[in-house]
């Protein structure tokens, strides 16, 4: 029985992975329409990457109709199952209002889930944040650890901010 489990598992993330690939392949032969079918079968087979390229075509429309809103739903969907870049862009969606109300609070939020994750322009945009005074309290100390560790993620505007404030 536990190997049926297991060979039932190893098929799904199998056919789960088959569509990003899929879908992947089409988007790079342009095939938009294909690849959107493919990273929407994805994201509903719970493959948080289908999810953020469902939301990248959103965003541009490629393949699908132009709808930030359905974007930022993706992006949502991708962002909790702890795709860095999801979470990134959800940040700047809020800091900038594409498609939603500016809201300096979510933005922050989402950059810092993102840095969490590992994502160098999350740990940036925090320090800026901090730096600002935009959404939080103007605080050095907290910029100066967001700049060190977007340059310990090798995000070269980190590392020379970090540099600047510490003269």
């Amino acid at each position: 029985m536990k190997k049926l489990i297991v060979a039932v598992i190893i098929c799904c993330v199998a056919l789960n992975a088959g569509d990003l690939e899929l879908g992947m392949q089409a988007y790079t032969d342009g095939e938009y329409k294909t690849a959107a079918q493919h990273f929407k079968n994805s994201c509903i087979d719970g493959n948080a990457q289908g999810c953020h390229q469902m939301a990248l075509m959103y965003e541009d429309g490629d393949g699908v109709k132009q709808d930030f809103q359905t974007a930022n739903a993706y992006y949502l969907t991708a962002c909790e199952g702890k795709i860095a870049d999801s979470c990134y862009n959800l940040g700047y969606i809020y800091e900038n209002g594409k498609g939603v109300t500016k809201n300096y609070e979510y933005s922050n939020a989402y950059y810092q889930r993102s840095c969490v994750l590992g994502n160098a322009g999350g740990c940036y945009n925090l320090g800026a944040a901090y730096t600002n005074g935009q959404g939080v309290a103007t605080d050095i100390n907290i910029a100066l650890e967001y700049y060190k560790k977007a340059c310990v993620l090798h995000y070269q505007s980190g590392c020379a901010d970090y540099e600047k404030i510490q003269r």
